[in-house]
């Protein structure tokens, strides 16, 4: 099984113990999804909009020997099950002393 990266960003994965276990270099894709936007109402004077998701673009269709590391908008909004995002929940974020995030435990699908 190959894993790509398709997120502008290196992945770093992270132990308990906060030691870096695999890092997952950017590639040359970046997985996108098309959005479309209307506006629906209006709240207290500000304008609400309500966004739709489309395709998946930047990667190429499903192989079944690759698995896609992807935003987790990107993911949401697909039904693919080659894709995965690095989970940054509460029980998997990593965060330095200024709150950015370094890594993650874990993937999410």
């Amino acid at each position: 099984m190959e894993i790509v990266n398709a997120t502008p960003h290196d992945l770093v994965i992270m132990d308990d113990a906060g030691n870096v276990v695999k890092t997952y270099a950017t590639s040359d894709m970046v997985a996108r999804v098309s959005t479309q936007v209307a506006s629906v109402s209006d709240i207290d004077g500000v304008p609400a909009v309500e966004t739709t998701f489309g395709a998946v673009t930047g990667i190429p269709d499903a192989d079944g020997e690759t698995v896609y590391i992807v935003s987790s908008l990107v993911r949401s909004a697909s039904d693919r099950v080659d894709l995965v995002s690095p989970d940054t929940g509460p029980g998997s974020v990593v965060r330095d002393d200024s709150g950015r995030i370094v890594g993650v435990k874990r993937f999410t699908r």
